[in-house]
């Protein structure tokens, strides 16, 4: 809960957030490769992981792609390895 986030952070979920709006909304290959180009340059300016983007990326492999129990008795378990 106390996880820092940084400016990069916002921007980036921003930049994702605007590509996939305009791809769902079937908008025109000109905005979405605009949109597209924008989130390129955004993912270039990264120089570190914040903490909210480190539990993040723990969250997302725990949750899509998680083990359960010890090395003599695992489960496999998460969305991604069920699908």
């Amino acid at each position: 809960m106390k996880a820092v986030a940084s400016r990069h952070d916002v921007a980036l979920y921003d930049a994702v957030r605007r590509v996939s709006v305009l791809k769902e909304n079937q908008s025109s290959d000109a905005e979405i490769a605009a949109a597209e180009t924008a989130l390129k340059e955004v993912l270039a300016q990264q120089s570190s992981i914040s903490e909210a983007g480190l539990l993040s990326r723990l969250h997302w492999w725990t949750v899509e792609y998680g083990l359960v129990g010890d090395a003599d008795a695992y489960h496999l378990f998460g969305a991604g390895l069920l699908s």
